[in-house]
């Protein structure tokens, strides 16, 4: 048993007001709490797509290498056309650049035929 000096009692001045604020808080809590709870899924989430993604790269990578392999080996160099040196482009996005390669592989294609 405890010491009877060792009590001691303190008064709460309007203990409903009290009581509700320290609900009140609890609640707060609580709800910091649920949204660290979410934050910490979609960081999980999150660092598993990344995976995912770094496993697609490095099998489009693979894919890529095993392409380049399969072309047959030529001794001709590509030939750069003079608009493109005297002008060149700028790209508004990533995709123009894709659309521009493309039709260029399909112009080569189209002189290979």
């Amino acid at each position: 048993m405890q010491n009877q000096d060792s009590l001691f009692y303190v008064s709460v001045r309007e203990p409903v007001n009290f009581r509700r604020t320290v609900l009140g808080c609890s609640k707060d809590v609580i709800g910091c709490l649920k949204k660290y709870e979410h934050f910490k899924e979609f960081r999980h989430k999150h660092e598993e797509q990344a995976v995912v993604v770094k496993k697609l790269f490095d099998d489009l990578n693979l894919l890529s290498i095993k392409l380049h392999n399969a072309l047959p080996k030529t001794k001709l160099k590509p030939q750069a056309d003079v608009k493109s040196k005297s002008n060149p482009r700028k790209f508004d996005s990533h995709l123009d650049k894709i659309e521009s390669d493309l039709a260029a592989l399909e112009t080569k294609l189209s002189r290979i035929k």
